[in-house]
């Protein structure tokens, strides 16, 4: 069984003292490859030195919504820079966040657009974030031309953003929330995507699975969830991790060894 995951936050201090014992850990669990996102210049930065560290790693280049007010300027010159390296498979993360409002809602969306059109302008997967935004979400993701790649990440959507979602032929990813009793709308999610669209992710260090809430997350935990989803579903979790696996690799392009 080959696991990835397809978004987690490894340059996130909460790291800094064991990156190499939870990459091994990671690996012990059948956990192959990780994605790293990324929040701004520094933490994108920062994902792409630790992903040229190991093979099976690769990491994202964007603005998170709550750093929007922060990047008015223009972002685009080093995300442009970034992006040449291979290791960068994806812009983002981008995106709306109307929960914290970190950044006023105007600007989020001025700076999501941006990067929909430098996401464009490069032929590159885009990784959306998206809390309590859905029908603004979705009218900025419209700005994409059809059939380019977009990733809906930890999606927390409501039924109709993800119809939507599906018809056009994004993807999904799922994270800890799935494992969680209370989370129906989550879990429902999980039950419904296609196979070929779903993705797994930590997006550690938060979002932790159930038995380890209150805990830091890791990419070791990623067979928690792909076991939840097989439940959910009534599949076998060997068929969850290898179509899941398949298209974390079909959507950034990527192939993982081992």
């Amino acid at each position: 069984m080959r696991l990835i995951d397809a978004h987690a936050h490894m340059d996130n201090k909460a790291f800094n003292r064991d990156l190499d014992r939870c990459i091994k850990r990671a690996k012990e669990q059948r956990v192959v490859g990780v994605i790293n996102g990324s929040s701004d210049g520094p933490t994108a930065e920062k994902a792409l030195r630790i992903a040229r560290k190991y093979p099976n790693m690769w990491s994202t280049a964007g603005v998170h919504p709550h750093k929007a007010k922060d990047h008015l300027e223009d972002p685009l010159k080093w995300i442009r820079t970034l992006a040449k390296d291979p290791k960068v498979v994806a812009i983002g993360e981008m995106g709306l966040d109307y929960h914290y409002d970190h950044s006023p809602r105007d600007v989020q969306r001025e700076v999501f657009e941006r990067l929909i059109h430098l996401a464009v302008e490069l032929q590159m997967p885009a990784v959306i974030h998206s809390r309590e935004a859905d029908a603004d979400t979705f009218v900025m993701l419209e700005k994409f031309p059809a059939g380019h790649k977009v990733l809906l990440h930890c999606f927390s959507g409501d039924e109709l953003l993800l119809e939507e979602a599906m018809d056009y032929g994004y993807y999904i990813s799922l994270g800890g929330v799935v494992t969680f009793q209370n989370a129906e709308k989550t879990r429902e999610v999980a039950r419904r995507v296609p196979l070929d669209r779903l993705l797994l992710e930590t997006d550690a260090p938060f979002l932790t699975p159930h038995p380890y809430r209150g805990q830091r997350n890791e990419p070791a935990n990623i067979p928690l969830i792909a076991e939840e989803i097989a439940v959910l579903r009534g599949e076998d979790v060997e068929t969850i991790a290898a179509e899941t696996t398949a298209a974390t690799e079909d959507f950034y392009g990527i192939k993982i060894d081992g």
